[in-house]
């Protein structure tokens, strides 16, 4: 009887295991998660946060720096989204007039039972 079958010898491993996880998670959760320096804020007279000061034209030339780093799309690759889009508009828009005309049609004969 010394022996466990392979059942009972992994459930008590798994409860011999998960008592001390539990502990561990507790004194995870114990320790303070906020720093001890003070923060220090940009915070004006009334209280409302200061914008930082750019001139414009360091505004500008940020603009021109970001928009190097855009990767635009070839012209055939414009073209192509374009006419998948336009296809696609044109055929919802068909199906839309067609649910328009068939609830149209349904609600005329609904009115017109009672005449």
């Amino acid at each position: 009887m010394g022996k466990k079958n392979p059942a009972e010898q992994l459930k008590t491993e798994k409860d011999s295991k998960a008592k001390p996880a539990k502990a561990e998670n507790k004194a995870k959760t114990d320790k303070s998660t906020k720093s001890d320096k003070p923060k220090t804020s940009n915070k004006g007279k009334n209280g409302k946060k200061e914008p930082e000061k750019k001139t414009v034209g360091k505004w500008f030339r940020e603009l021109r720096s970001e928009i190097k780093k855009v990767t635009w799309p070839s012209g055939a690759s414009v073209r192509q989204n374009t006419g998948v889009v336009l296809v696609f508009v044109c055929v919802i828009g068909l199906f839309l007039a067609g649910v328009d005309g068939a609830l149209g049609f349904a609600v005329d004969f609904l009115l017109n039972l009672g005449k």
